[in-house]
């Protein structure tokens, strides 16, 4: 199966978001992440974007070595 380039971007987002802890994210840049997800399944199933609640979940992540 080939990757899209939007998969490698939404791959790219969600290690961003899994590193967010680390890193301390604000509520702004949480919720630009938000919509940029949004926009990207606008793409791919025929919804009003007003109609997506994405809910980022943060749990304890360890950074393996």
């Amino acid at each position: 199966m080939v990757k899209t380039h939007s998969g490698n971007v939404a791959k790219e987002r969600l290690k961003l978001m899994m590193n967010a802890d680390h890193q301390k994210l604000d509520d702004a840049t949480m919720e630009l992440i938000r919509q940029e997800i949004g926009c990207i399944i606008t793409k791919y199933v025929v919804i009003e974007p007003e109609n997506i609640e994405i809910k980022v979940m943060l749990k304890d992540y360890k950074k393996r070595e």
